[in-house]
C-alpha cells in the first residue's frame, strides 16, 4: 500500500465517521472528525474540498452561517469546478441574505460548466421578483443554456 493509498484510507475513514456523526446530529464531534480529515488531506486539493464541504454542511445544519460560508469558500478554492462546492457556497450566501454574492457564485460556476442542479434552481422565477438581481439571474440562465449546448457538442 502506497503512502497515497494510506492517506486516502485514513481520510475516508475520518470522513465517513464525520458524516455518520452529522447524521446523528452530533455536530461538535462531527466537526472534530471532519477537521481531522482535513488535516489528513494535507495538500491534496480534491480531499481538502471534500472535507471543507462536509465542514460547511455541518456548520450550515448547526446554524453557523458564517462558518458554512468560510468552509464552502475553501471548498470552492480547492475545487472550483465542483458543482457541490459551488452550490454549498451559493446556498450559504443566499441563507445569509447575501443574494448578490450568491448569484455571482452561480455566474462564476456556470460560465465554464453546465450545472444540472443550478438548472433546477434557476427554473424558479424567484430571482426575477428581485429587480436588482434579475440581470445576474438572466446571465446565469444564459450560461446554463450555452454550457449545456457546449456539453452536447463535446459528445458529438
Amino acid at each position: 500500500m502506497t503512502s497515497t493509498d494510506k492517506q486516502d484510507a485514513a481520510f475516508w475513514s475520518l470522513f465517513e465517521r464525520a458524516a455518520a456523526l452529522r447524521e446523528e446530529g452530533d455536530f461538535p464531534r462531527a466537526i472534530d472528525q471532519a477537521k481531522m480529515a482535513l488535516r489528513v488531506a494535507d495538500s491534496d486539493a480534491r480531499l481538502k474540498a471534500v472535507a471543507a464541504r462536509e465542514l460547511g454542511l455541518e456548520c450550515d445544519l448547526n446554524g453557523d452561517v458564517a462558518g458554512a460560508i468560510a468552509w464552502f469558500e475553501l471548498a470552492v478554492q480547492c475545487s472550483p469546478r465542483s458543482e457541490l462546492s459551488s452550490l454549498g457556497l451559493y446556498h450559504s450566501y443566499f441563507n445569509a441574505g447575501r443574494l448578490r454574492e450568491a448569484l455571482e457564485e452561480a455566474l462564476r460556476y456556470t460560465e465554464s460548466k453546465f450545472g444540472g442542479r443550478y438548472q433546477e434552481l434557476f427554473e424558479d422565477a424567484f430571482m426575477d421578483s428581485k429587480e436588482e438581481f434579475r440581470e445576474l439571474a438572466d446571465r446565469v440562465r444564459a450560461n446554463l443554456v450555452r454550457t449545456r449546448a457546449d456539453q452536447g457538442s463535446d459528445r458529438a
